[in-house]
């Protein structure tokens, strides 16, 4: 899990644009836990569905590997990862854990 959550940080700096911040956050939910990953990039208004898909990347350099790779782990750990649209720039990755 460890390794996930570095992985989901480090996409969101390198999605963000030059000097802005990436937020994390932790919450408990009655018997688990949330960790949100903010960032302030240009978000994904159409290929929402495709970023957990093998091999897509809006990366020139990516494999697509990684939110696929991350998602499997987070569920195999009886968890959940997901798309939140809360803001009109960038996105928040949700991660919702069992405790």
């Amino acid at each position: 899990m460890e390794r996930v959550l570095i992985n989901l940080m480090m996409n969101a700096v390198q999605a963000s644009s030059e000097g802005e911040t990436v937020v994390v956050s932790t919450r408990r939910n009655g018997k688990g836990v949330i960790i949100d990953i903010s960032d302030h990039g240009c978000g994904i208004p159409f290929e929402k569905q495709k970023i957990f898909d093998p091999f897509f990347s809006t990366k020139k350099e990516g494999t697509g590997l990684g939110l696929p790779i991350a998602r499997k782990i987070i569920e195999a750990h009886d968890g959940h990862l997901m798309v939140v649209d809360d803001r009109e720039k960038g996105i928040t990755l949700r991660t919702i854990l069992p405790v």
